[in-house]
């Protein structure tokens, strides 16, 4: 009995004083906080600056470089925001893709590739993991801007042009009805296709579903109005250009981070017991059914945490964009706070956008990864 008292209150003691540290270290730091915000509010005060996001509805007074969406002087501080922020969407959405694409070839390559391409998969994965993405980002907008200009401009098929003007290509142009629908379907064929790679059980329903969405999508790509490029002057006239600052990033990121995602997904394969290749193989299976049904099941849990990093790692580095002046969302609060001084203000913008941005990537690959974790 008394040993059993003992214990309860060396318990109840240990969590008073457990409760005391850490009410005392959150006063201590909202003490701090307190103390910095009121010397900062002081000496901005003096300076004449003041705080608030008024500012964001003045008009900003210069344009944006780059934009896929239209943009003026006149347009005030928050759609400018909005404006970089689309730009960084867009880029991310891009190098994650062709990130993914290029890092599983590098994978699989190196994994059961021939003797042949895995030197050359090697090769090129030595070399891009041991570059500064900077140094990269350098390199390829130096040649980016050394091709020719519109009018002596590399084509293929007559339809894509390649100049120090960016890459030029044909634009599908759809009624807005057309382009909603489009949007849903692509959607819609997202989550079907997710849910026939990681089921619970496979049935044709899913198959038909897909199969539906996308002949729609073709047929809607094949029966489309296309604008197709067409020089005129000293530039291209319809299409769709990706300036060279933006096809600069595109590549130096996909190939440092493909170089990456190919050793996660090396390093996911080979962390397969090669006891269980042997025994499907005594089944019977062959190479390929060996792959899908058994390697890649058991390599997924070991690959999407730290597929997951990297592509963390790829939204970040989306902010090298300055380096070359693509006019991404860093680039645009970073001219802000010169032009207006407004920079807790701003800065608090930047640190939340990204905060929510990759909050909410990390909630989609967890997901993701207690998917594959139970399968």
């Amino acid at each position: 009995m008394y040993n059993a008292t003992s214990a309860r209150d060396n318990a109840g003691s240990a969590w008073r004083k457990s409760t005391a540290t850490n009410l005392l270290t959150v006063a201590a730091v909202a003490a701090c906080l307190t103390y910095f915000s009121y010397n900062i509010y002081s000496e901005l005060g003096a300076k004449g600056i003041n705080i608030g996001f008024g500012f964001l509805t003045q008009p900003t007074r210069w344009d944006v470089s780059v934009s896929f969406v239209s943009q003026n002087s006149g347009d005030p501080y928050w759609y400018t925001f909005v404006v970089g922020f689309i730009n960084t969407l867009a880029l991310a959405a891009v190098v994650v893709v062709s990130s993914t694409i290029l890092g599983v070839i590098m994978g699989l390559v190196r994994s059961i590739g021939s003797r042949p391409l895995k030197i050359y998969a090697s090769i090129f994965t030595s070399v891009f993991r041991n570059l500064p993405l900077p140094l990269l980002i350098f390199f390829f907008y130096a040649a980016f801007i050394r091709l020719p200009a519109p009018r002596s401009a590399h084509e293929l098929g007559g339809v894509f042009f390649l100049s120090n003007r960016g890459l030029t290509m044909p634009t599908l142009v759809l009624p807005y009805e057309s382009a909603v629908l489009l949007v849903l379907l692509a959607a819609t064929l997202v989550l079907a296709s997710f849910r026939l790679l990681f089921p619970r059980q496979r049935n044709a329903v899913r198959l038909f579903c897909c199969g539906a969405i996308a002949l729609v999508l073709i047929a809607n790509l094949l029966l489309g109005n296309y604008s197709v490029p067409v020089l005129e002057g000293l530039r291209f006239r319809g299409g769709t250009t990706f300036p060279a600052e933006f096809a600069t990033l595109v590549v130096a990121i996909t190939c440092f981070g493909g170089a990456y995602i190919g050793e996660v997904i090396r390093g996911g394969i080979e962390a397969v017991p090669p006891g269980q290749i042997e025994a499907a193989r005594s089944l019977g299976l062959r190479s390929q059914p060996i792959f899908w049904l058994v390697v890649m099941p058991q390599a997924l849990p070991s690959i999407v945490p730290p597929l997951g990093n990297q592509y963390l790692f790829l939204v970040r580095a989306t902010t090298l964009g300055v380096a070359v002046g693509y006019a991404e969302f860093f680039m645009i609060t970073s001219t802000t706070i010169n032009q207006t001084g407004q920079s807790i203000e701003v800065l608090f913008l930047l640190m939340a956008t990204f905060l929510v941005l990759n909050l909410t990537m990390t909630g989609a690959i967890n997901y993701l990864n207690r998917v594959v974790s139970f399968r």
